[in-house]
């Protein structure tokens, strides 16, 4: 399956079937709520991945990489 997702260029970018998911939904995978999540990308502690336009709103999401990615990353932040 490939999906089709307006990044507000002039170009349109193809998303395989890899699994992705939304802030909400990694937040949770990490333990937290979305507004600590949100917090943590807000105060430059976490670089979140780009903002993508879907139906016409514009969201995040995440790859299993960039999850885990952020779970090293917010654990180094509190030792």
């Amino acid at each position: 399956m490939t999906n089709f997702l307006d990044t507000g260029h002039s170009h349109v970018v193809l998303v395989c079937a890899m699994r992705k998911y939304s802030t909400a939904e990694v937040a949770k995978k990490l333990g937290m709520q979305r507004p600590h999540l949100q917090r943590a990308i807000a105060q430059g502690r976490l670089k979140p991945p780009p903002l993508v336009k879907v139906g016409g709103i514009k969201i995040r999401l995440w790859s299993d990489a960039e999850v885990e990615r952020a779970r090293k990353s917010l654990k180094r932040k509190k030792a």
